[in-house]
C-alpha cells in the first residue's frame, strides 16, 4: 500500500503533488514474434526536511528535499503467434536538460530475487522514507512515513536495476516466453531535487526489446513532463 498525505490530519494538510500517465502502449514485431506493451507510470512528489515551503527561496539552503516518486505497473503480452526466446525488456528513465534531479533508488534491485521453482523469483519492493513536512503554511510541522510494499513473483524470467548520473532503468530477462502469455511490471523509482524552481521537467520514457538469436527487437518511448502543483 502506498501511503500519501494529501490529507494527514483534518485540516491540515502537507506540501504534495501526485498523477498518474501513461508513457503508450508498443507493439513490435519480427519473425511472427513480438510482444503488447502497456507501461503505466504513477508520479508522487513531496517538498520536505526543511521549515519552509517549497516556494521560499531558502527551502534547499535549510535541507529541504522534493522526492519524486514513481510506481511502475502495467503488462507485457506475448504475441500469439510465436514464442519469444532470449528476450530481455530493458525501461529506461532519463532526466532531459541535464537539470540536478538525481536518481536515487530503483527496487527491486538487482539480485534480490529468491528462486521459487524451476525457473520463477520472487521480489519485494520495500521502500519506507520518514519526511518530516509542515502543514498550515508552516505553523504546525509533522513526521510523515511514506511507504510502498509490495512482493512478486517474475514468471520464468529475473528482473535488474540500474542506476546512473541521470537515469535509471531495469530490465526483464528470461529464455523463454510463451506466445500469448502476459507479465505484469512492478517497479519503483526515487528521484530527488533541492529546488522546485527546476520543474516543470521533462523526463524520457523509453522502452526496448531484444529476442532471439538474430536480435529481433522492438521498442518505443515517449516525453512526460512533470509539473508539481503542491498542496498545502
Amino acid at each position: 500500500m502506498f501511503l500519501l498525505p494529501l490529507t494527514v490530519l483534518p485540516l491540515r494538510k502537507c506540501y504534495t503533488s501526485s498523477s498518474d500517465q501513461e508513457a503508450q502502449g508498443y507493439g513490435s514485431y519480427g519473425n511472427d514474434a513480438g510482444y503488447d506493451l502497456t507501461w503505466n507510470i504513477d508520479q508522487y512528489l513531496y517538498a520536505a526536511n526543511s521549515g519552509v515551503g517549497p516556494e521560499d527561496p531558502s527551502f534547499s539552503k535549510t535541507g529541504g528535499i522534493i522526492y519524486l516518486i514513481i510506481v511502475h505497473s502495467g503488462s507485457i503480452k506475448i504475441g500469439d503467434k510465436k514464442d519469444m526466446y532470449d528476450a530481455k525488456f530493458h525501461f529506461d528513465m532519463n532526466v532531459d536538460d541535464d537539470k540536478p534531479i538525481k536518481p536515487a533508488l530503483m527496487l527491486p534491485e538487482s539480485g534480490t530475487g529468491v528462486k521459487s521453482g524451476d525457473e520463477d523469483y520472487e521480489y519485494a519492493i520495500d521502500f519506507s522514507e520518514t519526511l518530516q513536512m509542515i502543514a498550515d503554511e508552516g505553523s504546525n510541522k509533522l513526521s510523515f512515513q511514506a511507504a510502498f510494499k509490495e512482493t512478486f513473483v517474475s514468471i520464468g524470467s529475473t528482473q535488474k536495476a540500474a542506476i546512473g548520473a541521470q537515469n535509471m532503468s531495469f530490465t526483464i530477462e528470461g529464455s523463454h516466453f510463451p506466445a500469448g502469455a502476459k507479465y505484469d511490471i512492478h517497479a519503483l523509482s526515487v528521484f530527488q531535487a533541492h529546488e522546485l524552481s527546476l520543474f516543470p521537467a521533462a523526463f524520457s520514457f523509453t522502452s526496448e526489446a531484444k529476442w532471439g538469436p538474430h536480435g529481433e527487437g522492438g521498442g518505443g518511448g515517449g516525453i512526460i513532463t512533470i509539473d508539481p502543483e503542491f498542496k498545502k
